[in-house]
């Protein structure tokens, strides 16, 4: 690629200056017209991004690696027995909604009931010696100003007596999330083991 007007090659990225008249005239930014850059490439022009989009990018990647903590954390409290931290991870509202049948009941709603779950004779039977592994790979976070799904795989794993390491459920999940006074909170957690009828309704927002 080469600068107008000039024989000379111009690399790739390089930002193509305006013309001197051009660069003195007031409000210019010296490189054309007073827009934003514009930067050559061998594909043509391709024009700079202005600081508020740059800004939307920015919070968006921070938001999804703020959602990916919550999800690491939601393993991290219900393997070490952090039951009250676990159910804090929730809206007040929050659900989780697992596969009928594998735990009865299926549905908990609540704070209160999350504890009754996550501090009752099934999860206590594993507690100590699990690992849920919730926040993929693979995994895809979408978000929406205070809104956010993230849908993906996860893997709880149990130890057994003779120490080895044997998988419990894989599982696929389709997480809803708030965000409540500047934290990510969790909504809804939709669960469904892998081989299940539900499993095809679970990754509605990236299969749709």
């Amino acid at each position: 690629m080469r600068f107008e007007n000039s024989n000379t090659e111009q690399p790739p990225f390089l930002v193509r200056p305006a013309p001197i008249a051009e660069r003195n005239r007031p409000g210019s930014h010296g490189f054309g017209r007073g827009s934003l850059p514009s930067f050559g490439t061998r594909e043509g022009i391709v024009r700079v991004p202005t600081l508020q989009e740059i800004e939307r990018r920015l919070q968006a990647l921070e938001d999804e690696r703020d959602i990916r903590r919550v999800l690491v954390r939601y393993g991290f409290n219900a393997d070490l027995g952090r039951s009250e931290a676990y159910a804090e991870l929730f809206t007040e509202d929050g659900v989780l909604d697992l596969q009928p049948g594998l735990i009865e009941p299926s549905r908990y709603v609540g704070h209160d009931e999350l504890l009754t779950m996550i501090t009752g004779p099934a999860h206590k039977a594993i507690e100590g010696h699990c690992q849920h592994q919730m926040e993929g790979p693979p995994m895809i976070v979408y978000v929406d100003g205070d809104s956010a799904v993230a849908e993906g795989y996860s893997i709880t794993y149990v130890r057994e007596e003779d120490g080895t390491a044997q998988v419990l459920m894989n599982s696929f999940n389709r997480w809803t999330l708030k965000r409540t006074e500047g934290d990510w909170k969790i909504r809804e957690c939709y669960r469904r083991p892998m081989g299940s009828e539900g499993q095809a309704d679970v990754f509605k927002r990236t299969l749709s």
